[in-house]
């Protein structure tokens, strides 16, 4: 059986097809039948292979199918936590599977592996703390720079392209403040929240959620998001 994971998708992405090709090279050269390939996209390496969704299934006590060899590309595909990739190999010795990782030339069959397991898995937590650290280091510079890295910002702001066209940085949204100040206006004249719910809905005023979209289609230049629903854009009537 092969085995995949990712951390992070998109469409076009091969990285899965490229798991799954270096897996069955190994499985025909040394004669293994492949039962079958899975795959988690988009989960992070620091979860256990027992809690992931499709992984962890073929690890209790009735899998899918009978399986008695799991190929994976890199360690780091089935745990970045030394405790975690030990965890599995225990399981693995105790319940008489074989776990290949291609790239390292190893697997729980050999009699040194474990040691090499350790060792290998202590060096890719480390690098997945320096990793951490270095992105760390990398936000901070930038939001000294006042640079935008991604993180999520309040109903009333907006993502805009810096002057110097290095980056983003948050400005006002000059469409949703004066939708906030529509609503503090009508709240200090007394108006109920079911009042101020009419009053968005009656309007089509678009969710924080929403607006969040547009931002994004007016960065990248992309077509409004169909967000009403007759399928157009809410007419807010403010922009």
């Amino acid at each position: 059986m092969i085995y995949a994971r990712e951390s992070y998708t998109k469409d076009g992405s091969t990285a899965e097809d490229v798991q799954f090709e270096k897996g069955s090279q190994w499985a025909n050269a040394y004669g293994v039948p492949i039962v079958g390939t899975i795959s988690d996209l988009s989960v992070s390496g620091a979860l256990s292979a027992f809690e992931r969704s499709e992984l962890g299934p073929w690890l209790g006590e009735n899998p899918p199918a009978h399986w008695k060899t799991l190929l994976v590309t890199k360690l780091d595909r089935v745990g970045r936590e030394t405790e975690d990739i030990l965890a599995l190999f225990r399981w693995a010795r105790e319940n008489g599977k074989r776990i290949v990782f291609v790239s390292e030339g190893i697997g729980t069959s050999m009699e040194l592996a474990k040691l090499i397991i350790a060792v290998l898995a202590a060096i890719a937590e480390m690098e997945r703390d320096r990793i951490a650290e270095r992105i760390k280091d990398a936000k901070a510079r930038h939001r000294e720079q006042g640079r935008w890295m991604g993180d999520r910002y309040g109903y009333g702001l907006m993502p805009v392209r810096r002057e110097n066209g290095e980056g983003l940085e948050i400005a006002i949204d000059p469409i949703a403040v004066e939708v906030l100040r529509e609503l503090s206006a009508k709240a200090r004249s007394g108006a109920r929240q079911a009042d101020l719910m009419r009053w968005l809905t009656e309007r089509e005023i678009p969710t924080p959620m929403e607006r969040t979209r547009q931002h994004k289609a007016e960065r990248e230049n992309l077509p409004m998001p169909p967000l009403g629903p007759n399928g157009r854009c809410r007419p807010c009537g403010m922009c």
